[in-house]
Parts: structure tokens; C-alpha cells; sequence
């Protein structure tokens, strides 16, 4: 399966090259926004070298998304009719399929006994309390959908701690050269076969498995990165690689974490494509773009709008592919969890991604639903 790269530059991309003399927008109070020689523009890991240094966001911030009740689908929704022909249950909208989890984290520490008493997050080091929270924030966005998909850590005995590998770096600086997401992807390659094996000897049931790789940095800066699976060459490099600071919210790093970096990235290792795909360009209705008709239409270049969480409200704001756009159309496209809006806006997605997400996990990554909602 040809595998598409999917780079999530955490807030939004543009499409001219930005100089020195660029002025930053005006931010909200948690927002940050710097220009990059490469042209790329946006928020890279809140707190790095940032015009405005973000405040801490409130302490019920994340609490806020995890319980958003979309105000017109409501908390539990179906996604239309039978996309795809799938297990045979009495009803389409009570089945399950459930995505195995498998966290692996690269840190750095002299000695095992030397991680005793450090925060989370310490050179890379998470406990599997911290991977079973991030699996769960995962869910939550997922599984409110019916039928749904839920993710799990894995629960196997092979490991010391069950769905969590640990790869210790003996010295800080060998933990600080580690960098993927370089253009040769060999990195990336380099870390999947040493967890997963070469993909010649893989069973075809690891293309159920949701392997997260929580690194130390990606070229670039980027938070993290996963691939779309297509219909035409192997999943090479299937799973999702994401920067330690970005995996769970940690007292080492309380400026970067982001609760919807994941849940994103998830959404492209599930088929989605990002809703600016394609940019103002196409019909909208479902052939192009990002396959969605639910999903506006969104420029590639646009800056991150701001949302209500920030103190905007959606009837001010534009999208530039439709200047007209109602202010329920702005809300759509800046909550979208596969927009590049600022992160705490994010918080939702439409039912025929939903849907798509359905037909890749039964007709690409040959899961089979179960009926009813297992525990």
C-alpha cells in the first residue's frame, strides 16, 4: 500500500516563503506562532520560541473538550447507512471494532533505578499510566460514535508493562541525536522494524495494531507524524511518531502537550486526510478534497483561526474559500480534529469522516466488527 505521509504541523501551514520582517497576528492568551526559514508558518510546540509566551491554560481546559457534546448531533450519533458491507448485526449502529494499542518510548537515563522519582515526561520517560490516559483521550473522541471504534492498550504478558515498550539511552546525548522524520524516512523505517520486525516477516494482523512511537524530536519540529494506509503498497511505515512532549501532559514540559495531537494523528492512520485538503479547489461533494462534503472547503495557506475557547466567536470569522460562509460553517471547519486550527479548539469530527474512517479499518486494515459495545 503506497503510504502517504501526513507531516501535522500542529497549527497551520503556508504557502509563501515568510521573512524577518513578518509580524506576528495577534494570539490568544495559550497561543504561539513563529515563522520558519522553510516557509512553513505556525504555532510550533507552544512554548518554543514563541513571539508571545503562552499562559498556562486553565486546569479544566482539556476536561472542557473531553466532554463536548456536539450542540446539533448530540454525545452519541450514527454516521448514516451501511458504508460498507461489514459484519452482519442486528443493528448497523451497535457494532465495535476495537484497535489494539502499542506505545513505545525512547528515553534517556544512566540507570533504570535513576528514572525513580522523576516527573513524567523526564528525557522521554512515560509510565503506562500515562499511555493508558492517552489511549483513553484517543477514545473518547472516537468511540462517541455509533458504530464505534474504540483503542486499548494492549494487555499482553511478553512485556514487563503490558502495551508499553521502553528503549533506555545510556547517555543524554545519544538520546538528544535521536531525530526522525528526515526526508529518507529511514529513521522512522529503522524504529518500526526494530519493534515490529521487517515488514517481510510481519503478520498481516499487525495492520490492526496502532503502534505509537513516542521519540525525542522530528525533523523540523514537527509534534508528530503518521501515514495514510491506500490500496496499493505495504504499511512500511505504519503507526504514528510523536515527540515526547506531545504525548501526555507532563511537569516537564507543561507549554508543549496538546490533547488533540493524537486523536489526529489516529484520524490519518484511520484514512483521513487533513479538511484543507485540496485547498479552495473541487466541487465539495465528497469526490476530492478530503473526501468529506461534511467537512468545508479550507485554503492550505490560511492562517489558524481562532475559536470561542480564545474569545472569538465563529460569526466573526471568514473562511476565504467562502467569504460567506455562516458562522455554523466556521464552527464545522476550526473544531475539525484534522484542522490545523489551534489545538484547544479542536474538538469534533463530521459523520461521513466517520464513515471513512469505518471503510478503511473493515476494507483496508481487515478488521471485523463485533456487534454490541463490548466493555
Amino acid at each position: 500500500m503506497m503510504l502517504t505521509r501526513t507531516l501535522f504541523a500542529i497549527l497551520a501551514i503556508a504557502s509563501t516563503t515568510v521573512s524577518a520582517a513578518v509580524v506576528p497576528p495577534k494570539l490568544g492568551p495559550y497561543e504561539s506562532w513563529v515563522p520558519t526559514s522553510s516557509g512553513r508558518v505556525g504555532a510550533q510546540s507552544t512554548g518554543s520560541e514563541p513571539f508571545m509566551k503562552p499562559a498556562v491554560p486553565p486546569k479544566n481546559a482539556h476536561q472542557l473538550i473531553d466532554d463536548f457534546t456536539d450542540p446539533v448531533l448530540g454525545k452519541n450519533v450514527s454516521y448514516g447507512p451501511d458504508p460498507v458491507k461489514s459484519k452482519a448485526c442486528p443493528k448497523y449502529t451497535d457494532q465495535t471494532i476495537t484497535v489494539t494499542v502499542y506505545v513505545r518510548f525512547y528515553y534517556y537515563a544512566a540507570t533504570a533505578a535513576e528514572l525513580q522519582g522523576k516527573t513524567p515526561g523526564f528525557y522521554g520517560y512515560h509510565s503506562q499510566a500515562d499511555a493508558k490516559a492517552a489511549v483513553a483521550r484517543i477514545t473518547s473522541y472516537y468511540a462517541r460514535w455509533n458504530p464505534r471504534i474504540k483503542f486499548v492498550l494492549a494487555t499482553g504478558t511478553t512485556q514487563t508493562t503490558a502495551g508499553v515498550w521502553y528503549w533506555r539511552f545510556p547517555t543524554a546525548a545519544s538520546y538528544m541525536n535521536q531525530v526522525v522524520g528526515k526526508t529518507d524516512g529511514l529513521a522512522e523505517i529503522a524504529i518500526a522494524n526494530q519493534c515490529r520486525g521487517s515488514l517481510a516477516n510481519r503478520p498481516a494482523t499487525q495492520n490492526k495494531q496502532l503502534w505509537i512511537y513516542s521519540v525525542n524530536y522530528i525533523n523540523g519540529g514537527t509534534p508528530a507524524f503518521s501515514y495514510r494506509p491506500t490500496s496499493t503498497t505495504p504499511f512500511t511505515q505504519d503507526g504514528i511518531w510523536i515527540r515526547t512532549e506531545y504525548f501526555e501532559q507532563s511537569s516537564s514540559y507543561p507549554n508543549f502537550y496538546t490533547p488533540t495531537t493524537l486523536t489526529h494523528e489516529a484520524g490519518h492512520w484511520l484514512g483521513l486526510y487533513h479538511t484543507f485538503e485540496g485547498g479552495c479547489a473541487g466541487k465539495n461533494d465528497g469526490t476530492d478534497g478530503d473526501m468529506c462534503r461534511l467537512t468545508p472547503k479550507w485554503p492550505t495557506s490560511s492562517a489558524p483561526i481562532s475559536c470561542p475557547y480564545y474569545g472569538s466567536s465563529f460569526a466573526s470569522q471568514k473562511n476565504p474559500c467562502n467569504p460567506a460562509a455562516s458562522a455554523a460553517e466556521i464552527e464545522t471547519g476550526v473544531t475539525n480534529i484534522m484542522s490545523y486550527s489551534y489545538t484547544l479548539c479542536r474538538n469534533r469530527f463530521t459523520s461521513d469522516q466517520m464513515g471513512l474512517t469505518w471503510r478503511t479499518a473493515v476494507n483496508l486494515r481487515k478488521f471485523v466488527p463485533v456487534c454490541g459495545a463490548p466493555a
